[in-house]
């Protein structure tokens, strides 16, 4: 299953896509674990997409912000 979601997610553009289990966010500061939104949940999937390298020479915020 995990291969099917990584294409799927890598078809709509994004960049990486990778998969963490739940115990990974044992630290997490309260509010910010997976299971605050969701009690049942049992692993994350987390994508990233890659922005321009020059946006971080942009001395506009606005750029930044928009991508």
């Amino acid at each position: 299953m995990k291969t099917e979601l990584r294409e799927k997610v890598l078809s709509f553009g994004a960049d990486i896509c990778g998969f963490a289990g739940i115990e990974r966010f044992a630290g997490a500061p309260e509010g910010f674990h997976p299971a605050d939104l969701f009690p049942d949940c049992k692993s994350v999937i987390a994508f990233g997409i890659a922005l321009p390298k020059g946006i971080f020479l942009a001395e506009a915020q606005l750029t930044y912000a928009y991508y």
